[in-house]
């Protein structure tokens, strides 16, 4: 039998134990679970972990971009000249409401 079996060893049936017809089942003993912390599996989930936060900004901005352009490749020149005018209107009157600055 190998040792990652479980090992049952016979006894006499005098031999003490209560086993059936003479046969005692002794579990092995298992081994120790590994050690998770120095496991190199858990370091890289630690590192993969901290990549994502690091870039948690970028990995929201991607797919933001994304839609974006795809939207502004719909978009036809008739289109892109509204829009313009339209920013350009807004910025000229956000630029009006602000009260002069003094030095």
């Amino acid at each position: 039998m190998s040792s990652e079996s479980a090992a049952a060893s016979t006894t006499p049936a005098g031999g003490g134990g209560g086993g059936v017809g003479g046969i005692q089942i002794q579990p092995q003993s298992r081994s120790r679970l590994p050690d998770f912390l120095q496991s190199v599996n858990l370091k890289h989930v630690k590192l993969g972990y901290h990549y994502l936060v690091s870039h948690l900004l970028t990995l929201c901005l991607i797919p933001l971009m994304a839609v974006i352009v795809i939207e502004a490749t719909q978009l036809n020149p008739d289109d892109i000249r509204q829009l313009w005018l339209h920013l350009q209107y807004n910025l000229k009157k956000l630029d009006e409401d602000e009260p002069p600055r003094s030095y």
